[in-house]
């Protein structure tokens, strides 16, 4: 599926050129804002992203940095999902 959305700002790559980046050497941060708009964020030493046949399923590595607690990974993975759709 190809990207939309504005190249300056807000862009959404696509779902193959999101897997093409991940991959080997890549870490993967995220970044949040709470509901009283505190930052949250986290990175992960790296990332992959499956093809089609794997639904783009988001696989983690080790978390390396961040204010927020590696329990919620499964909670970012999940998100995540719902993003690549």
């Amino acid at each position: 599926m190809a990207g939309f959305g504005d190249r300056s700002g807000e862009h959404w790559l696509g779902l193959e050129a999101t897997r093409a980046l991940a991959g080997a050497g890549r870490a993967l941060r995220i970044d949040m804002v709470g509901p009283n708009g505190e930052d949250y964020w986290i990175r992960f030493a790296n990332f992959s992203v499956g093809n089609s046949s794997d639904d783009y399923r988001l696989r983690l590595g080790p978390k390396v940095a961040g204010n927020i607690a590696d329990k919620f990974r499964y909670f970012i993975s999940q998100l995540a999902q719902l993003w690549l759709i």
